[in-house]
């Protein structure tokens, strides 16, 4: 379930990869463009994050099946609960790691991403006796859900989140 829940999170891989030098020329040239390019990359990742969810949910049992054989089908909740991870670790994606970095706050970016490492293990820790086996990806559910709120109170709070209309004067 794990293999099959990073090979779903890396088909984001190269898109960011491509987008972030983009991101970070356009914020030097053009900062309306960039704040307006990366609204729609939001979205874009909201939209293929949900779909790619829901697809993985409603196919966990096929996919298990066909990747890994019949006798790892009790392992399909483990990729359902991944699944409901994929579209908040790709909106944190857009927050943390394109917008953040691309305005450089690239320590803050680091603390939160530590701080969430710390918590998924807390969690993880917490969890285990209970959750068994779901203790993980419930926790990474939980750490990622964290770290998206923290970069939103962030952004939000210094202004200088891409929705905000003084974005442009703050950054």
């Amino acid at each position: 379930a794990d293999r099959i829940f990073k090979a779903l999170i890396s088909i984001f891989g190269p898109l960011g990869q491509a987008i972030y030098p983009f991101l970070i020329s356009q914020l030097s040239i053009n900062k309306a463009k960039a704040i307006s390019q990366t609204k729609i990359l939001f979205y874009l990742y909201i939209i293929l994050g949900i779909i790619m969810s829901v697809f993985t949910i409603l196919l966990s049992d096929r996919f298990i099946e066909l990747y890994l054989g019949r006798d790892f089908i009790g392992s399909s909740i483990v990729l359902k609960i991944f699944a409901l991870s994929i579209p908040i670790i790709k909106i944190s994606h857009i927050l943390g790691r394109q917008w953040m970095l691309s305005i450089k706050l690239d320590r803050i970016v680091n603390r939160l991403i530590i701080f969430s490492g710390i918590l998924l293990l807390v969690i993880s820790y917490i969890t285990f006796e209970k959750y068994q086996i779901l203790s993980f990806p419930i926790s990474l559910f939980l750490a990622e859900l964290f770290l998206l709120i923290f970069y939103f109170i962030y952004l939000n709070n210094k202004k200088i989140g891409f929705w905000n209309k003084m974005v442009e004067k703050n950054i």
